[in-house]
């Protein structure tokens, strides 16, 4: 996940042979072996350089389900979260002290720091050592963990058996929009009777901001944070895209600089000069886009914006169609699929273990623990009687933690630890042998809220499966000018769009983009899109799939 981290709700009802921990043999002893005859007490320690796990846990390690895992382990985890705004010098200086914790939780780039400097080490053999129950039931998903060098250094966290259908949250690029104003527009596509209703063309999108405009003059027409709504810009046209790459007709471009990125730049000045965007939104924070959006003074959101989600229930309150649902915008009537980025059937693989930890048999203990189905239903349901109750043999969470869930409220998800720790630790969140999901409040989300299945609308003609693998990745190690290059870009690039977003008209604006080009190309552009696009057809070969169909989906097939 990023720093923007998306929750993804997804529901499995699929019947799977059930994913029940084993023992090993004398050496390999699981931890279900180790806890009946007394778990060894010990401490390890954890640091999360993401901003979004440092989020969503309590780092005292006394909610339920922490203090659960340490009676049935034996195992406490000090937990250090990330202490500042920015994650990459945090981490430097720890790396440069060489004062890594025992584990480590990072994404992206800083995870591929991790790993290129040897601060981190491989798992194969530890898995093999310590891991009997992480063999047996993550194993299907060690092939999209993989590094360049064929070994695993970081483990997903939620990971969902044979996923098969899938319940979208508002956490992705896309266009959200109000129902309860559509409906008093007259929107044709409301109810979504017919295939395709789910999608909406630019065109279309414009004719409705402009009836809000007329309509409800001191609502906002639209709500952006200017790098989401450039990525869902660029996914409307349906092009090809994975991270920092665009691909089309053979050739490989930077997500910042593709055929595309002038129209999308063009289109989100055009929004702002127009007055369909907040004056000053580019300073917003999370607690500002809150307060707009559940106060209905905004009519959509284009790309995920901060405080979306965490604003349904507030908006909501008395009025069940007074709410955000998602609609998929697309360029033109001619693109049928586009790439909605964090859908994801496993966790990210992120969590990992320090070279220099001296309590790497107690930290692989923790993980295989939690890799079995006991462990995995502890890290995503909780403690029975506290935060789920058994109901005629079916896992039903609490109202409190339901609640919480559904509507990401991050003090209900501290307070009990359910919604947390999964997005952290290795385990199963999928189902069992009845159809029940360990993630049972993600579950009853999808069965409860008829918004998530309104949501759910059509996800087979526009949701690409993400692509977790590490294959492919842009490493220093193998492009170190290009990897420089992306650094440097990275620094600034975010800012310059704002700045061309923001430019008085399209003539300012189109300079702006055109000297921040010009900037990207001092800086190594051409380097960059060539190291791209070689990562691209190195994935492509990896998963046996033509380049130019790297993301398909089953309307596809």
């Amino acid at each position: 996940m990023r720093k923007k981290a998306l929750l993804i709700l997804i529901f499995v009802m699929l019947s799977v042979i059930t994913l029940s921990g084993c023992s090993g043999n004398k050496q390999n002893k699981s931890v279900n072996e180790e806890k009946s005859s007394g778990a060894k007490e010990e401490s390890v320690t954890m640091y999360l350089a993401e901003s979004w796990p440092s989020s969503i846990v309590d780092p005292s390690w006394t909610d339920p389900i922490a203090k659960e895992i340490t009676k049935r382990t034996g195992i406490t985890v000090n937990v250090t979260t990330l202490k500042s705004e920015d994650a990459d010098a945090e981490l430097n200086m720890m790396m440069a002290a060489d004062e890594l914790p025992d584990i480590v939780v990072a994404y992206d780039d800083r995870k591929t720091r991790l790993i290129s400097g040897g601060y981190v080490q491989p798992l194969d053999e530890l898995i093999e050592q310590y891991g009997p129950n992480i063999k047996k039931n993550l194993s299907p998903f060690f092939d999209n963990w993989r590094e360049d060098d064929g070994k695993i250094y970081a483990l997903g966290n939620w990971n969902w058996n044979a996923p098969t259908k899938y319940a979208l949250n508002l956490q992705i690029n896309t266009l959200y929009m109000r129902y309860d104003i559509l409906k008093e527009l007259g929107y044709d596509k409301l109810g979504r009777n017919n295939e395709g209703d789910s999608f909406i063309t630019v065109d279309e999108y414009m004719s409705l901001l402009d009836q809000v405009k007329d309509t409800y003059p001191k609502m906002a027409p639209v709500l952006i944070e200017g790098e989401d709504a450039y990525k869902t810009m660029i996914m409307s046209t349906g092009v090809q895209s994975r991270q920092n790459t665009v691909f089309e007709n053979g050739k490989g471009y930077f997500l910042y600089d593709n055929p595309y990125t002038k129209k999308a730049i063009s289109f989100l000045n055009r929004l702002y000069t127009g007055d369909y965007i907040p004056k000053g939104f580019a300073t917003f924070k999370q607690e500002e886009n809150e307060a707009l959006l559940s106060n209905g003074e905004v009519f959509s959101a284009l790309g995920n914006v901060s405080g979306l989600s965490e604003s349904q229930a507030a908006l909501s309150e008395g009025n069940d169609e007074k709410r955000m649902v998602m609609f998929y915008l697309i360029d033109n009537p001619e693109v049928k699929s586009i790439f909605a980025n964090g859908y994801w059937g496993i966790g990210g693989p992120s969590i990992m273990v320090s070279k220099k930890s001296e309590k790497v048999e107690a930290v692989m203990r923790l993980f295989d623990y939690l890799s079995t189905e006991e462990g995995s239903l502890l890290v995503n349901a909780g403690v029975e009687g506290v935060t789920y109750n058994k109901v005629e043999g079916k896992n039903v969470p609490i109202d409190e933690v339901a609640k919480g869930y559904a509507s990401w409220d991050t003090n209900v998800i501290k307070k009990y630890g359910v919604g947390g720790w999964f997005n952290i630790f290795p385990s199963l969140a999928g189902v069992d042998k009845d159809g029940n999901a360990n993630d049972i409040n993600a579950q009853k989300v999808f069965e409860d809220d008829k918004w998530v299945g309104y949501n759910n609308k059509d996800w087979q003609q526009f949701s690409y499966t993400q692509i977790v693998s590490g294959a492919g990745d842009l490493k220093k190690e193998n492009h170190p000018e290009a990897f420089e290059a992306l650094i440097k870009i990275n620094g600034y690039i975010k800012d310059r769009m704002i700045k061309a977003i923001v430019a008085p008209n399209a003539e300012a604006s189109e300079k702006e983009w055109g000297k921040a080009t010009q900037q990207m190309k001092s800086d190594g552009l051409d380097e960059l899109s060539t190291a791209l696009e070689e990562n691209w057809l190195k994935l492509a070969e990896a998963l046996n799939k033509d380049p130019e169909k790297l993301n398909t989906v089953e309307a596809d097939k």
